[in-house]
């Protein structure tokens, strides 16, 4: 399945449970999860389904309870809008391709992770980059040995080589 078609179906279709998905002919691959959503691959896709996990154990006759993820999900697509009204932050920010707000099903464009090494570096050009447009200051040093703890138990980074 194409991403395109792929998005077609599901803005057709809106499915909100692991059956709906699977009826719909998607195949996963988990790629992640956190307290309170897992994030699915739509194989043969650059899609990611973030989708609620519901809390606690199950009883017999029990109905899961996924309001927590949908919460989550809720509060996310919300920091992304106000996120997204500013210029300097859009290119940082994933594409949301659907959103159902009533069962916190998010289908987003897959990025891959970035290797351990790189993140440091990845993170300084965003920061040189926000940092430019802001306050009009070039910071291109920006990396792991320019960047210091200002007290251990402060934990508070410090920028301590600014001389380019």
């Amino acid at each position: 399945m194409t991403t395109a078609k792929a998005l077609r179906t599901i803005r057709q279709n809106r499915p909100v449970s692991p059956a709906d998905w699977r009826a719909l002919g998607f195949k996963f691959e988990v790629v992640g999860h956190g307290v309170f959503r897992e994030v699915c691959r739509i194989k043969g896709t650059d899609l990611v389904v973030k989708s609620p996990l519901y809390e606690g154990p199950l009883k017999p006759g029990q109905q899961p309870d996924y309001s927590e993820g949908i919460a989550h999900s809720k509060a996310e697509m919300n920091r992304l809008g106000r996120l997204a009204r500013i210029d300097v932050l859009k290119p940082y920010l994933p594409t949301v391709y659907y959103y159902d707000a009533k069962h916190g099903q998010t289908v987003m464009h897959y990025y891959p992770p970035i290797p351990e090494k790189q993140k440091v570096e990845l993170m300084g050009k965003i920061i040189k980059n926000l940092v430019g447009k802001l306050a009009g200051v070039v910071m291109g040093d920006i990396h792991g040995e320019n960047i210091r703890q200002k007290r251990k138990e402060w934990q508070v980074p410090v920028f301590v080589d600014l001389g380019y």
